[in-house]
């Protein structure tokens, strides 16, 4: 059965003085096997991982932002530097409560943003050997 993404969508406030407002798909079975982070890349939005979504969400946790400037986020006058858009990311997930390791996915600049975050917090990052 299909569910409405969209029922699962909240604002997380991020920067400096949290005034950036980013939208979060963040769908959460009851007991999650893991937690997949999806990152858009440029241009795109969270709900291009719908299908992904769907599917992984019946065992897993399941997180997607828009990143800023995209989809349902604030588009700031901002430099949306990778240190940024970094910054962005560990705020989402200290606001969502994420677990220490995660599985972190990205498609297009998305993988660029995952690859970078992975090399900055390796101890974060679940590689497909653990469990």
């Amino acid at each position: 059965m299909e569910i409405d993404l969209e029922l699962y969508r909240e604002d997380v406030w991020v920067g400096p003085d949290a005034i950036v407002r980013l939208s979060v798909i963040d769908v959460q079975p009851e007991r999650p096997q893991r937690t997949l982070v999806f990152l858009h890349g440029f241009g795109g939005w969270a709900k291009q991982w719908r299908k992904q979504l769907q599917f992984f969400s019946d065992s897993n946790r399941c997180i997607a932002l828009d990143l800023r400037g995209h989809g349902l986020s604030d588009k700031p006058d901002s430099s949306y530097s990778m240190d940024e858009l970094m910054s962005d990311l560990d705020s989402v997930l200290s606001a969502l409560h994420a677990p220490e390791r995660f599985v972190l996915l990205g498609h297009s600049f998305g993988g660029a943003r995952a690859a970078q975050y992975a090399v900055q917090h390796p101890e974060r990052v679940e590689m497909p050997h653990d469990k």
